[in-house]
């Protein structure tokens, strides 16, 4: 269960620092730092910055292809 919690942290900062500072301006470093882990153990989660990117990319696009799906039940229902 803790490695669960530990790699969805390692993506909600890493999303709260690239929203703000970019993706070339963080670093593993700051994001490991963040989290509270050393930075090879960001490397038990995920191979590199890239893939961390990789899986940001696809929660948000599981997100807006669930929200879609609602609004178009939504719609359905209201014909």
């Amino acid at each position: 269960m803790r490695q669960t919690n530990t790699k969805e942290k390692i993506l909600q900062i890493s999303i709260e620092k690239i929203s703000k500072k970019g993706y070339d301006n963080v670093s593993i470093r700051s994001i490991a730092r963040d989290v509270g882990i050393k930075e090879s153990s960001i490397y038990n989660h995920y191979k590199n910055k890239e893939d961390i990117l990789d899986k940001i990319l696809k929660k948000f696009l599981d997100i807006l292809e669930e929200t879609s799906l609602e609004s178009s039940d939504l719609k359905k229902k209201s014909r």
